[in-house]
């Protein structure tokens, strides 16, 4: 952090960082509630999985890699399986700071608590709440979006937040942060 309650362009998170900071995570311990497959719902799909068998991952890098994903659902913000809950803590704080930041081009810091949350979409003034269906994925998720594909984080924002720069937005927002977890909680299911 910088003086005067600025941030320092270090400080914010990248998502390879994160991304590399989650695999580096020991997850043994959630992977007895990480489930992989579920029965088939319906009659089709029912027959198709009797004739054709379970579908199946083709590598073992892919079965790890949806396993990383589940693991990192299962996390509560501030938790990180086995590492130190400071070190989660800090940062998660710094992907809501950098996702703040990077929607609002306010670099000056925020509180972790508040209802400057609710400006990037939060239900409330506490953002740990909207993460509880899929846990620190949906921050991942929003993370990714909003440092990797900055103009188009921008303009879905712009167009949620019903800014008065689009006029269009009226009456049909949704608030960002509730869409990005929603088109996690789609892509998760």
């Amino acid at each position: 952090r910088g003086d005067g309650g600025g941030l320092t362009p270090d400080y914010y998170i990248k998502y390879e960082e994160a991304w590399a900071w989650f695999a580096g995570l020991d997850c043994a311990g959630l992977r007895d509630s990480i489930v992989t497959h579920t029965p088939p719902h319906g009659c089709l799909r029912a027959l198709l999985a009797r004739v054709f068998g379970r579908a199946e991952l083709a590598t073992e890098e892919l079965r790890e890699q949806r396993e990383r994903l589940l693991c990192v659902a299962k996390l509560k913000f501030g938790e990180g399986a086995s590492s130190a809950e400071g070190e989660a803590g800090e940062v998660h704080l710094r992907m809501l700071q950098t996702i703040y930041a990077g929607l609002t081009g306010q670099r000056k810091a925020v509180g972790r608590l508040g209802a400057h949350w609710e400006d990037i979409g939060f239900q409330g003034n506490d953002p740990a709440t909207d993460l509880r269906d899929l846990g620190m994925l949906s921050l991942v998720q929003l993370l990714f979006l909003a440092t990797e594909h900055v103009r188009k984080a921008k303009a879905v924002f712009a167009f949620a937040s019903e800014s008065s720069a689009v006029p269009e937005a009226r009456g049909h927002g949704f608030p960002f942060a509730l869409l990005g977890i929603s088109l996690t909680r789609a892509a998760a299911a």
